[in-house]
């Protein structure tokens, strides 16, 4: 039997969020499907390909939809632009900032998104470069990731707690607010490309 979860509002089942068969008995429930894509179901809302969320989502979508809260900050943030009526909390309906906050900041945050795939080619690039007699170049590399990673964590704080006081605490993101932080994102992943 394939555990699932069901509730009046939320279901993840096994079989549909991994559009598979189910596994054989030796993988467990728990496994990623082949090529690691979930994808998480609320009855009558779809979260599919068109909207990118990695794991971190899931907790998040959840809270919001269950109408709980954490007095934590997550690392994920909850995929509300696919939710209508109720079930999408009225800060996040108010204007496109929440939505233009939201997906840049997995950009930013995910390891899998463009600042996190640029940062990984160019640390390889820096591993790869260089003699046993001179590092200078992996040494300048692995500085200015550095940096671009404490800006990055900065920045990215700063777009959690605004994200997160939208869906949990009512608090709209203002057109202003998003488009300084969606600027300082793009330009923060613009930089860790040119580093690749």
């Amino acid at each position: 039997m394939n555990p699932s979860y069901k509730s009046a509002t939320a279901r993840l089942d096994f079989n549909q969020a991994f559009d598979r068969e189910p596994p054989p008995k030796e993988v467990s429930p728990m496994s990623p499907p082949p090529g690691g894509r979930l994808k998480l179901l609320i009855d009558g809302i779809g979260v599919d390909s068109t909207t990118w969320s990695d794991h971190t989502d899931i907790r998040p979508t959840l809270m919001v939809l269950l109408g709980l809260k954490d007095d934590y900050t997550h690392d994920g943030r909850a995929l509300t632009e696919e939710f209508t009526g109720w079930a999408r909390p009225a800060a996040t309906r108010k204007s496109d900032g929440y939505s233009k906050v939201a997906q840049t900041y997995k950009q930013l945050d995910a390891a899998v998104g463009e600042f996190g795939l640029a940062t990984l080619a160019a640390s390889t690039r820096a591993i790869e470069s260089g003699t046993s007699l001179d590092d200078s170049t992996y040494a300048s590399l692995e500085s200015q990731l550095a940096s671009l990673i404490d800006q990055r964590n900065t920045l990215a704080a700063q777009m959690i707690g605004l994200l997160e006081g939208a869906e949990f605490n009512g608090k709209s993101i203002s057109e202003e607010q998003a488009q300084a932080l969606v600027t300082q994102g793009q330009a923060l992943i613009a930089e860790a490309q040119a580093l690749a």
